[in-house]
């Protein structure tokens, strides 16, 4: 089943690896700048608290991240297209059962009339 094989090359332990990474790289920036998620904004950035190596770092990881989840995004893209199909296949197999079996009934209420 193609829908089965491509699910599992979304590797799960990929999946949990990138999230937990992103969660690293995330708590990283809130344990320095000592704020919330929420707060991680261009003006928090902005401080005396991180040199431009260090942004320079976080930079160069969130653009690996990003790459990471993009790739991610179109396996299951692929996934979920592939899914569609099989349900529009699946649902065209079902109409042509039920008109053979409509054409069988027919036939056989010509008979026995």
């Amino acid at each position: 089943d193609k829908t089965q094989l491509l699910w599992e090359s979304v590797n799960p332990i990929v999946q949990a690896g990138l999230l937990q990474e992103t969660d690293e790289f995330i708590d990283e920036m809130t344990s320095t700048f000592g704020c919330h998620r929420d707060n991680l904004t261009a003006t928090t950035l902005n401080t005396a608290k991180v040199t431009k190596a260090q942004l320079s770092k976080w930079l160069e990881e969130a653009v690996d991240l990003f790459t990471k989840q993009a790739e991610m995004i179109r396996d299951l893209q692929s996934v979920v297209d592939i899914s569609k199909n099989e349900v529009i296949s699946s649902q065209r197999d079902q109409i042509k059962m039920k008109d053979e079996l409509l054409h069988c009934k027919n036939k056989q209420l010509k008979s026995i009339q």
